[in-house]
């Protein structure tokens, strides 16, 4: 089963925000577990970050994949599993491209079966300061 792809929300620079201007999160779902998730170009925004919500009953796991690509220098090392207690949310903010970006920029999570909760990734658009 193909990953499940989702795009970074990115900020700009506007005067006025547009209306439609807001964050969802995904959902992880038992379909989402199962295939795992790639943020397709977690590693083209300035800034990226992940916000992840666990609201199993009990502590559940997320795993960044290491990179199998040649520009991956760090991906030798493996991947990093972070636990997230029920109810909790953790941000991830120091994602290192060099251990972990995938093909075109994407990042890939996987979760541990039964995790519920949310995720999201933001970032702001190259240039933006």
């Amino acid at each position: 089963m193909a990953r499940t792809e989702k795009t970074v929300i990115k900020a700009t620079r506007t005067n006025t925000p547009p209306a439609s201007a807001k964050i969802t999160a995904t959902t992880v779902d038992a379909t989402l577990v199962t295939a795992g998730l790639s943020i397709t170009d977690f590693f083209n925004v300035e800034e990226p970050r992940i916000h992840i919500y666990n609201s199993a009953v009990g502590a559940k796991t997320i795993t960044l994949v290491a990179s199998t690509e040649a520009t991956a220098i760090k991906g030798g090392i493996g991947n990093f599993t972070l636990s997230i207690p029920a109810t909790e949310t953790h941000v991830l903010d120091q994602v290192e491209s060099a251990r972990f970006m995938q093909a075109a920029g994407a990042l890939y999570v996987n979760f541990q079966t039964g995790f519920e909760g949310t995720i999201v990734a933001v970032g702001t658009s190259k240039g933006i300061v």
